[in-house]
């Protein structure tokens, strides 16, 4: 199986494989960004067991980017296209300096990151005024933005959702943010993408997949240089 960057020219944004390419000199995908990236953009939904240091987060932030570039309209700044839940402010740090990157060359698309450390009036005023087409925030803060709804354009523009990725979905579960992503999953469209990446697979985590994926294909990596096994959940979820 050819695992080359290239094999993905015409199905991915040429400006997103040059920053995999030149940025982060990557040619070759890792496992787990073979088997999610085409899974997920064929619309599918992709529960992922991958350890740390599999490629994970390359493995939903190039479909995630690809999935919004492909919307013929521009997007609004009113208009969040993408969410991505991380389970520690270091996590989400870490994934917003990757996403800029990609960013860069793609001036079309913003991100904002929703950590704490401000209150969480700052952050509604900061959204109200500037917006943006991808969030990536930690369960909390988010769930606490999304209950504001009467002083916050926020809910508004969760209407044009088309990703969720909730990563390090065992350790959102092990910190006790269960409730926070049960409440947040109710508040955002049905009619979306949703990847879950997680280093375990257990029965909560289940529960989480039933509860905010719909038919997802399966991907299991045991270490780095496993390949990935692809199969697909036939559950009725």
């Amino acid at each position: 199986m050819d695992l080359g960057w290239v094999t993905l020219k015409g199905l991915v944004n040429p400006e997103l494989l040059k920053t995999v390419e030149e940025v982060f000199c990557f040619t070759t995908m890792t496992p787990v960004q073979a088997a999610c990236i085409p899974a997920m953009l064929n619309y599918k939904d992709v529960a992922a067991e991958a350890v740390t240091g599999s490629g994970k987060t390359l493995a939903f932030l190039v479909p995630l980017l690809q999935i919004l570039l492909r919307r013929d309209a521009k997007w609004k700044k009113s208009e969040v296209g993408a969410v991505i839940i991380a389970p520690t402010r270091e996590l989400a740090q870490q994934i917003s300096e990757v996403l800029e990157h990609f960013l860069r060359s793609l001036p079309s698309l913003s991100c904002a990151l929703y950590i704490g450390g401000t209150s969480v009036q700052d952050d509604l005023d900061k959204f109200n005024e500037s917006g943006t087409n991808i969030i990536i925030a930690t369960p909390g803060r988010l769930e606490d933005l999304l209950l504001h709804r009467e002083a916050s354009n926020l809910p508004a523009a969760l209407k044009y959702l088309e990703v969720l990725i909730l990563d390090e979905a065992d350790c959102l579960l092990s910190l006790g943010f269960e409730k926070a992503l049960n409440s947040i999953l109710q508040m955002l469209p049905k009619q979306r993408r949703t990847g879950l990446f997680s280093a375990t697979q257990t029965t909560e985590i289940l529960k989480l997949i039933r509860a905010g994926l719909r038919n997802p294909v399966s991907v299991v990596v045991r270490d780095r240089q496993t390949a990935a096994s692809l199969g697909e959940f036939l559950l009725d979820y």
